[in-house]
């Protein structure tokens, strides 16, 4: 049965992977905990948009700490470097 896992499981994967396991394992430990949910379409593209909006919020983030760490006091002995990094 394919699951994706909502929460890290030891031995099994990471948050948002889609794993193989095998059915009781998956409705008797994974499901009623909600560790996972049942890797159908709709939970597949949720998974994928949810992927997407933390990689967008990730890359917004790295951006934003760029920029005030070339804006700040020690910029003119560094600006080249600031200058690559954005």
């Amino acid at each position: 049965m394919r699951v994706i896992l909502t929460q890290d499981v030891e031995n099994l994967g990471t948050s948002g992977s889609e794993v193989e396991v095998k059915r009781g394992y998956a409705r008797n430990y994974l499901l009623p905990r909600s560790l996972a949910v049942v890797a159908n379409r709709r939970n597949k593209a949720l998974n994928e948009h949810h992927k997407r909006v933390v990689i967008r919020r990730q890359e917004k983030l790295m951006t934003t700490a760029k920029a005030k760490a070339c804006s700040s006091a020690w910029m003119t002995s560094s600006s080249k470097i600031c200058v690559i990094l954005l």
